[in-house]
């Protein structure tokens, strides 16, 4: 599978230690739902379509800026769309495929280049074979782009970004799926499971046909995650009406209840120190996926522990990891009320803290903090007053310890 659960970089835990772990940033352009985000080759993240506070399906598009922390318009999709799919490509440029228009599901797909903003979102001359909304789109080793489901008959699709041209004759999927996951394995071979059923199938890139597994989840699903946590751990949260958790094990084909959540969850994103960020409508957490006890891996955030941490709350936003920092950015989604939002979060994974919000020479500094994984080594910066480094690092380590870390074998230089 591919890799997941890198280390975090130096930069962010110089970031957690001078902010909070959850961030409100500048707004979108516009409020949307049921739109897509795409991190681009450089970092940032392309977010198009989906629908705004009047319910209109909108065509505007906007980057994020990791850099500057803000979103600004960058052109306009020729038709607005909303569950599309957003998928990079090798070279840099994202498909558009697919989703839904006023007039119903579409068979038309775009270009955008990052590196011609100038030119805008190109219509491709050549459409798929069929209409599709809630598919899934999986760019495979070789860099063609399998366009699965999300049409009532079960089809899917090879996108060849060279030509710019789809498959001549669709091919048969063993089931029909809309609002499936697909993942990719480091064999080239992808995993397609739920979509309004229980059922899992497997895609050879080599041979180009659909075998049905035998295995089958533990309930119906749509729209749930799939979440890779090693090379053949794979989890299914939710999409249930009884908001399970499957582990799918594809060394041994085994499908077993991990657990159950008490509401559904909007998404659930995996960070970098193996936690898993859970967004909700009601309220936000974290769920340890390695919790001997299940009934109790979720724990909820409130604003006394995660100051700030009512503003994740929501559903149908995009929870996309950053390339460089490793945050999860949260765009857009919909309130309580139903209503799309403009607001954009930021969580980090790792933060620390002091005991004291200021000290004398001499006194001791006891730092805490959490979100790091185990061994994890940390680099610690003293700096004075005038901002000038006065020390240039301290060596240590993290050390998981009941969800927490603390930092041992600080020494001087």
């Amino acid at each position: 599978l591919l890799a997941a659960g890198a280390t975090l970089a130096m930069a962010t835990l110089i970031d957690a230690s001078s902010s909070s772990q959850v961030e409100q940033l500048a707004p979108l352009a516009v409020p949307r739902t049921g739109h897509a985000a795409t991190v681009l080759a450089d970092g940032r993240v392309l977010i198009t379509g989906g629908r705004d506070s009047a319910g209109i399906i909108v065509a505007t598009a906007e980057v994020f800026d990791p850099a500057n922390e803000t979103s600004t318009a960058i052109g306009i999709l020729n038709t607005a769309r909303i569950d599309h799919t957003a998928t990079l490509l090798a070279d840099g440029r994202v498909l558009i495929a697919g989703g839904t228009s006023s007039s119903g599901a579409l068979t038309s797909a775009e270009i955008f280049d990052p590196a011609n903003p100038g030119a805008g979102f190109r219509v491709l001359s050549a459409t798929m074979g069929a209409a599709r909304a809630r598919h899934t789109a999986t760019r495979l080793h070789d860099g063609r782009v399998l366009i699965a489901g999300g049409d009532a008959d079960g089809t899917a699709e090879i996108f060849e970004p060279t030509a710019e041209s789809f498959s001549s004759t669709l091919l048969a999927m063993a089931a029909p799926r809309i609002g499936h996951t697909a993942i990719l394995f480091s064999d080239d071979s992808v995993l397609l499971a739920g979509g309004n059923t229980d059922s899992m199938e497997y895609f050879s890139a080599t041979d180009q046909k659909f075998t049905l597994d035998l295995q089958k989840m533990t309930a119906v699903r749509t729209g749930q995650e799939a979440i890779a946590l090693d090379d053949t751990h794979l989890l299914f949260f939710g999409g249930d009406s009884g908001n399970t958790i499957d582990e799918f094990n594809s060394s041994s084909d085994t499908i077993t209840l991990k657990g159950t959540m008490d509401a559904p969850a909007s998404s659930a994103t995996l960070l970098a120190n193996g936690k898993i960020l859970v967004l909700r409508s009601d309220v936000a957490g974290l769920y340890a996926p390695d919790a001997v006890d299940q009934s109790s891996a979720f724990i909820p955030f409130d604003e006394t522990s995660v100051p700030g941490s009512t503003t994740l709350q929501r559903k149908g936003q995009t929870a996309t990891e950053l390339s460089g920092d490793k945050k999860i950015i949260i765009a857009g989604g919909e309130n309580a009320q139903n209503q799309p939002m403009l607001q954009i979060a930021a969580f980090n994974p790792a933060r620390v803290w002091t005991d004291k919000d200021d000290y004398q020479p001499t006194d001791p500094v006891i730092l805490s903090g959490s979100g790091w994984k185990a061994n994890e080594n940390i680099y610690l910066f003293a700096v004075d007053s005038t901002r000038h480094p006065v020390s240039r690092h301290c060596d240590g380590c993290s050390v998981e310890h009941a969800g927490r870390s603390r930092v041992h074998g600080c020494r001087k230089p």
